[in-house]
């Protein structure tokens, strides 16, 4: 359950660890251990619910996606604590401002039919 809709877990803990002073790199590990929990208890669900209903194909689709999820997961999160060692997140702060401008002005042009 997000405080807001649009508001990940990562990007919050991230911005109220630097608010309160941490480094970058650690305000980012900070948030990225602080999911491990959440994603790990969402990820045995999953696993539990593909093994006893057989209409999802069992558990090898669910595991096949997992290491493929963890793969790329673990790729981004090394590019970003890279990334943050030399630059401020403010650039994403300024993708997420332009983001939502669009997705507002999207919204409040409709679909012209």
């Amino acid at each position: 359950l997000a405080l807001a809709p649009g508001v990940s877990r990562s990007g919050s803990t991230l911005t109220a660890a630097l608010l309160m002073g941490w480094q970058r790199v650690a305000a980012a590990r900070f948030s990225f251990l602080l999911g491990i929990p959440a994603i790990t208890m969402a990820g045995l669900a999953e696993l539990k619910e593909a093994i006893t209903s057989p209409s999802l194909g069992g558990a090898l689709p669910l595991l096949v996606g997992l290491l493929s999820a963890a793969l790329s997961s673990w790729l981004a999160i090394a590019w970003l604590l890279r990334f943050l060692q030399q630059h401020s997140t403010w650039v994403f702060v300024l993708y997420r401002l332009g983001f939502g401008v669009l997705l507002l002005l999207v919204s409040v042009g409709g679909s012209g039919g």
